[in-house]
C-alpha cells in the first residue's frame, strides 16, 4: 500500500460550493484508492482553499510546489490533470498523471493565442510523469502520441484505463417526475447542446406537458485561460417550461437529478467532443437517469446496448423532435430506462471494480528510466544558441564601442579643423581688410600733389632710363650742364 499525494487545482465536491468536473474526478480517484487501501491525502492551492473558508492543512502554493513536493511524506504522486505537474522541476518518487480531457483540442474554442508555449508547457510536464491515467478507450491514441514526442516505449506505453467511476447510489425513496428534462454542468465554449435543448422546448411546448431544468455556469472557482461563456440563454431564453437553476454544491445537484426523469447529452459534434470523457453523463446514469444521447459519444453504444436511453444523431432535428414526443407521450418508458441506466452505471462504472487494472498498475510503479524528452534537447539547443547569441552580441557590443570611441575621435579631429578653419577666415578677413586699408590708402597717395610733383621729378630725373628709378642719372645732368 501506498502514502499518496494527490494534487490537484480544483475543489472536490462539498455540501458549501459548485465545484467543475475536474473536482469530481479528483474525489472519484480519491475515494477510488482509499478503497484499494491507499493512505490518499488531498493537496489543493491555499488560496482557493482560504477564498473558499475550507481547511489549508494539506495547502500548496503553486509558486513553492518545488518545496511542497520536497516536504511531502508520499512515497507515491497522483496529479489531477497535467497543469498542477509542470509547477515543480523535478519529483523524485514514483508519478502518475491523470488526463481525463484534451485540453489542446479545448484550446481550439477558447482561441488561446499562445498553444506553443502550452505544448511545451504540457510535454515537459508529461515527462515527468511514470504512468499515464486515461479515461476514454478514445483517448488512448491521443496520448500515444504525445509519448511517441517523448520518447517513450510505444510497445509497452505508460498508459492505463481508468475510466470516470462514482460509487454506486442507492434508488431514491422519492418518485420521479418523468416528464422534468435536465442538462447539467459548466458551459463551456466548444459544447453547444442548442439544437437539442431548443427542439425539446419547441416539443414539450407542443404537447403542453414537461419541463426543462439547466443546472449550469462558467467556472465556480477559477478563471480559466481564454474561457468563453456560452450563455444558453440567448438561443433558449427562459420561460414556463424551460428553468436556469445556475450552478449547485455536487450533493444536492445529485439530489435534483434523482428527482427529474431524462437527462439531455446532446452536443454539436466536433473532435473534443468525441475524445472528451464527459463526466456529467457519468453522474447521470449513476442518478438513475436515462440518457438522450449523441451517436458521437463514446458512451452511446453502451446506452443503446443496455437500453439506457435513446441514441440519437446529434444533428437531426427531426429525430430530436420523434424522440422527445415519444418521451412526452410515454413517461413510463423514461422510468424503465432511467432503471437500466442505473444498473449499467453500477455495473461498468462504479468504484472499486473499475479501477482494477489502475491498482495493480501503482503497485508495480517506479521512477525507473524516464526517457529525455525532446523538449529537454530543444531547451539545450536553446541554451547554446542563445550562448552564440550573446557572444555574438557582445562581439557586436565591442565593435560598437571601437566604432563610437573612432567616430568620438573624427569627431573631435573635425571639431579641430572647424576650428583651424574658423581662425583662418578670421586671418584672411583681417587680411583682405588691410589689403583694403592699403589699396585705398596707396590710391589716395597717387591721387595726391606730391606723388605726381614726385613723379614728374623721377622723370625728369630718369629721362632715358627706368621712370621708377629714384636714383638720379648724372651722367645726364652732366650733359646738360655742357
Amino acid at each position: 500500500m501506498h502514502r499518496i499525494d494527490l494534487v490537484t487545482m480544483e475543489l472536490l465536491p462539498g455540501e458549501s460550493v459548485p465545484v467543475a468536473g475536474g473536482g469530481i474526478r479528483a474525489a472519484s480517484l480519491c475515494e477510488s484508492l482509499r478503497a484499494a487501501g491507499h493512505a490518499v491525502r488531498v493537496c489543493q492551492p491555499r488560496d482557493l482553499l482560504e477564498r473558499c473558508d475550507l481547511d489549508t492543512a494539506n495547502a500548496f502554493s503553486p509558486a513553492a510546489m518545488q518545496s511542497f513536493i520536497d516536504a511531502s511524506p508520499a512515497d507515491l504522486f497522483v496529479f489531477e490533470q497535467w497543469y498542477p505537474l509542470s509547477l515543480p522541476e523535478a519529483i523524485d518518487r514514483p508519478v502518475a498523471v491523470d488526463l481525463p480531457g484534451p485540453l489542446l483540442l479545448e484550446n481550439y474554442w477558447r482561441k488561446v493565442d499562445a498553444t506553443e508555449r502550452m505544448v511545451l508547457l504540457k510535454l515537459r510536464a508529461l515527462a515527468r510523469a511514470d504512468l499515464w491515467l486515461y479515461a476514454t478507450p478514445r483517448q488512448r491514441y491521443y496520448w500515444m502520441a504525445f509519448l511517441s514526442l517523448l520518447g517513450r516505449d510505444l510497445d509497452r506505453p505508460p498508459l492505463v484505463h481508468a475510466p470516470i467511476a462514482l460509487s454506486p447510489r442507492p434508488e431514491p425513496a422519492a418518485p420521479r417526475a418523468a416528464l422534468r428534462f435536465v442538462y447539467a454542468g459548466i458551459f463551456w465554449p466548444w459544447q453547444d447542446p442548442t439544437l437539442a435543448l431548443g427542439t425539446l422546448a419547441e416539443r414539450m411546448a407542443a404537447a403542453g406537458r414537461g419541463e426543462l431544468e439547466i443546472y449550469g455556469g462558467p467556472h465556480p472557482q477559477h478563471e480559466v485561460e481564454g474561457q468563453q461563456f456560452r450563455d444558453l440563454s440567448g438561443a433558449l431564453p427562459e420561460g414556463d417550461r424551460v428553468h436556469y437553476r445556475g450552478l449547485l454544491p455536487f450533493p444536492a445537484l445529485c439530489a435534483r437529478l434523482e428527482a427529474a426523469g431524462v437527462a439531455v447529452e446532446v452536443d454539436a459534434p466536433n473532435a473534443e467532443r468525441e475524445l472528451s470523457s464527459t463526466i456529467r453523463a457519468l453522474v447521470y446514469l449513476h442518478c438513475g437517469l436515462p440518457l438522450v444521447i449523441g451517436r458521437e459519444h463514446y458512451l452511446a453504444g453502451e446506452v443503446e446496448a443496455a437500453g439506457a436511453g435513446w441514441v440519437i444523431d446529434a444533428q437531426d432535428r427531426a429525430a430530436l423532435a420523434r424522440v422527445f414526443d415519444a418521451i412526452l407521450a410515454e413517461p413510463e418508458e423514461a422510468l424503465a430506462r432511467g432503471a437500466r441506466a442505473r444498473a449499467l452505471a453500477a455495473r461498468r462504472y462504479a468504484i472499486p471494480a473499475v479501477h482494477t487494472e489502475l491498482y495493480a498498475r501503482l503497485e508495480a510503479l517506479s521512477t525507473g528510466e524516464r526517457p529525455r524528452p525532446f523538449t529537454e534537447r530543444l531547451d539545450a539547443h536553446m541554451r547554446e544558441s542563445e550562448g552564440r547569441l550573446l557572444a555574438h552580441i557582445e562581439q557586436l557590443d565591442r565593435e560598437c564601442r571601437r566604432q563610437v570611441e573612432e567616430l568620438e575621435r573624427q569627431h573631435a579631429h573635425i571639431q579641430e579643423l572647424y576650428h583651424s578653419l574658423h581662425v583662418t577666415r578670421q586671418v584672411r578677413q583681417a587680411l583682405e581688410q588691410s589689403y583694403a586699408i592699403a589699396a585705398r590708402d596707396l590710391l589716395a597717395i597717387r591721387n595726391s600733389r606730391a606723388h605726381r610733383l614726385l613723379s614728374r621729378l623721377k622723370r625728369l630725373l630718369g629721362r632715358g632710363g627706368n621712370p621708377e628709378d629714384p636714383r638720379p642719372r648724372l651722367d645726364h645732368i652732366d650733359k646738360s650742364l655742357d
